[in-house]
């Protein structure tokens, strides 16, 4: 017979996390010690408040310990991450000073840096890689190792 937690990450794995249960999420955050009548309780609280407690709080239900409370503390803190940036306003790209204006961190480096920044068809900034760090004066870049980035995050320009 399978345990619960063998079963809620078939599910999971299966229908993915738009049609899985907050149950089974929290069964495969908690890993093969998942008891089933522990995720229901934790369930039950609702997204809004399970979202709010945080490791002590999680520990006093039977069968959570510290590592499993980390996972779920975790988790919870990257969807909050994840909703943040979205919230930002993206920074957008009209001209070269744009680009210098968002790349100012790089002003006090000892060494040259090749750095490529990616835009969307908006010119809204989606992403940024370090794709060589030089010497004291020359970055030597193949232009492969450029456009292979960009092309992974379907980068409009770059």
């Amino acid at each position: 017979m399978k345990k619960h937690y063998e079963l809620a990450r078939e599910n999971v794995s299966f229908y993915g996390s738009e049609e899985s249960s907050i149950q089974n999420m929290l069964a495969v955050l908690i890993g093969p010690k998942a008891d089933p009548s522990v995720t229901g309780q934790l369930s039950s609280l609702g997204i809004h408040r399970l979202i709010e407690l945080n490791q002590t709080e999680l520990m006093e239900y039977e069968g959570i310990g510290k590592v499993a409370a980390d996972r779920i503390v975790s988790a919870f803190g990257l969807i909050n991450h994840v909703r943040k940036h979205k919230e930002e306003r993206r920074f957008v790209v009209r001209c070269p000073e744009d680009a210098a204006e968002y790349l100012r961190d790089m002003e006090g480096l000892q060494q040259e840096h090749f750095d490529v920044i990616f835009l969307n068809t908006k010119n809204e900034i989606i992403g940024r890689k370090n794709i060589f760090k030089g010497s004291l004066n020359a970055s030597i870049v193949h232009p492969r190792e450029t456009f292979k980035e960009a092309v992974k995050i379907s980068a409009a320009s770059i």
